[in-house]
């Protein structure tokens, strides 16, 4: 997404930018005038005004949602939905995934068991969706418990992050993550597999990998020289849900 973009494309990029923020204060009007602006540079970057589409995602409701394409948050840094999932096998191990090198951001990284955008769905659905896309767990969802986790799959926590690569000025990663955390059952872990070509390889971290990962995260050692790189999403959650099931013990 970075062609065809003078220097006067990108000025108006950092002034929508600057104007707009996350998205916060946004009005629908002035969301409906930007459409414009949209074409434009779906012209000049060579992408379509049909691509999957995001909803913004703030702490107003809206209604209807205000929606846009993928490529259109990523541009301007817009806030927009995700979910990751902290995933563990029955033994304990932590279940992390070896990202696809067909990825656009960290390819071959480690990352979480599941994380995807949740595009316009809400975060649970959206969650099972990639649980399904990802490693191939179709789980029912609904009220009845599942054979293949050993508790119901809800998010345990939320927080905003702001990722952006130097090397790549037109894309700028705004995201609210619905973080979840479960356990599979022996079934679960049985019918793990590769579905949509997003994950190379699975890898089970036990306690000592564990800690060096966690070490790792605190230092925002992401590169590190004969290891593998750690993907953004992995660096930011994996400390956050050690946060948080450290007051969940110390609150019982």
């Amino acid at each position: 997404m970075e062609r065809d973009l003078i220097a006067a494309d990108r000025q108006r990029v950092q002034d929508l930018r600057d104007e707009l923020g996350a998205g916060d204060t946004v009005t629908s009007a002035r969301w409906h005038a930007l459409r414009a602006d949209q074409a434009y540079f779906a012209e000049r970057l060579g992408v379509s005004l049909a691509a999957e589409r995001f909803r913004l995602i703030r702490d107003v409701a809206d209604d209807p949602p205000l929606d846009a394409p993928r490529w259109w948050f990523h541009l301007l840094g817009l806030r927009h939905a995700a979910v990751h999932l902290v995933l563990f096998a029955p033994q304990g191990w932590l279940i992390t995934q070896r990202r696809s090198f067909a990825k656009d951001s960290s390819p071959g990284a480690i990352d979480l068991a599941v994380t995807g955008h949740c595009g316009t769905q809400d975060p649970i659905p959206a969650m099972y969706r990639e649980l399904a896309e990802e490693i191939g767990l179709v789980i029912p969802s609904g009220d009845q418990p599942s054979a293949l986790l050993d508790e119901d799959l809800l998010p345990l926590f939320t927080y905003d992050a702001l990722h952006h690569t130097p090397d790549r000025d037109l894309f700028l990663d705004r995201e609210r993550y619905w973080v979840f955390g479960a356990t599979l059952t022996a079934a679960g872990f049985a019918r793990l597999n590769f579905s949509d070509g997003e994950v190379t390889a699975l890898m089970l971290l036990g306690a000592h990998d564990q800690a060096a990962l966690t070490e790792r995260c605190h230092r925002q050692a992401r590169q590190v020289a004969g290891e593998i790189d750690l993907a953004a999403g992995i660096m930011h959650t994996w400390p956050r849900w050690l946060a948080w099931q450290s007051t969940r013990i110390t609150d019982r």
